[in-house]
């Protein structure tokens, strides 16, 4: 039987299924989306829905994985993303 593969939400620091979780990775100290989960480098995984988008925006949380970011592109994609 197989196990399913869980990760930690860096927000809430609860593990989830990958499959509830959206994949971040930092590329030259930038935050790019990781929709295919393809991208070499380590990954940083929040839950999939509205509400941790806006307690992210709340907390500037990822301030601490990248200061070079443009933010609003990203939370831009992450509403696409979940809808």
């Amino acid at each position: 039987m197989k196990v399913p593969v869980e990760r930690m939400d860096i927000l809430s620091r609860k593990r989830y299924p990958r499959e509830r979780l959206i994949r971040l990775v930092r590329r030259e100290d930038v935050l790019v989306l990781d929709s295919g989960d393809g991208l070499p480098g380590r990954g940083y995984y929040l839950l999939r829905d509205r509400e941790t988008l806006e307690r992210l925006r709340k907390k500037n949380v990822l301030l601490r994985y990248s200061k070079k970011t443009d933010y609003e592109e990203l939370f831009w994609k992450l509403e696409d993303l979940i809808g």
